[in-house]
Parts: structure tokens; sequence; C-alpha cells
């Protein structure tokens, strides 16, 4: 009772940040890192811009943009002979990846979502939905634009 009490407590940043330090990638463990990462993103996805703010300044860039490349590798590996929730879970844990990271280790985050971006916009107005959320925690115009420009071009 008292351990479920404390989580119940915990703010959203020190939640979502929780989530992230407590995962340690294994290779081949596609569905434990995907669990993890789509709980997280559920978690992100609730967070105000200053939140997610508070949070990216808490976590160390090499970190994020690991996370980010585990969750690419992931969504590569399971996206093609996903169920449509599925899929919407994949896109959503990798675009929750890619905002926390916000280009704060450079543009390797890009080079990320380049390798995936077939499986991203396969789905056109999907991918823009499951976007939405994320890009409004981005307060950096370029790390949003460079991304939409790539996955979403006029």
């Amino acid at each position: 009772m008292g351990a479920q009490n404390g989580a119940e407590r915990m703010n959203p940043v020190d939640d979502a940040a929780e989530i992230l330090r407590a995962f340690k990638p294994r290779k081949g463990a596609y569905a434990e890192a995907e669990a993890t990462l789509t709980r997280f993103a559920d978690r992100y996805a609730r967070l105000s811009l200053q939140e997610a703010a508070a949070l990216r300044a808490r976590l160390d860039p090499k970190d994020r943009l690991g996370w980010l490349v585990v969750g690419c590798s992931v969504l590569t590996k399971g996206f093609d002979a996903a169920e449509a929730d599925r899929r919407t879970r994949l896109r959503r844990m990798v675009f929750a990846l890619y905002s926390l990271d916000s280009l704060q280790f450079g543009y390797d985050s890009l080079l990320q979502i380049d390798r995936v971006t077939a499986q991203l916009i396969a789905a056109p107005e999907a991918a823009r939905r499951d976007w939405a959320p994320f890009a409004a925690l981005i307060a950096e115009g370029p790390a949003r634009a460079n991304l939409e420009n790539r996955l979403f071009p006029a």
C-alpha cells in the first residue's frame, strides 16, 4: 500500500523520468522495450510544455538519444506486422522520444527519424494525429520543423 500510494503521489515529471531511468535496454528484448517506452509516451503526452522542458533538463542528452535509437529499433522490428492500434502506439512512442530529445544532442535524432520515415508516414493522417501532442511539447522551432518537413512535406 505504501509504495503504491507513493507512486500515485509522484508528480508527472518525476513519474516520466523514473520510467526512463529504470529502463535498461537489453539486446533483443523488443517487447520489454516497447512496453516501457510506450508507457513513457503515454505519461509524456500528459505533460505541459514547461514540464517537458523540466524533464529534458533532468535527463542526459546522450541517454535521450539512446532511448530514441531503441525506440526506432522497436518500431522497425514490429511495425510492418502490427495491427492499427499497435502501429499508433509505436508511432507515438517514437514521436515522444524525438520530442524528448528535441535535437539537444545535435542532428543524430533526425538520422534516427530518417531510418523510420517510411513506417511513420505509412498513414499520413494518423501520423499527423499521433505527432500533434508531442509537437506541442517542443519549444524549439527547428526541432519541430525538421521533423515535420521530413514527414509532412507541403
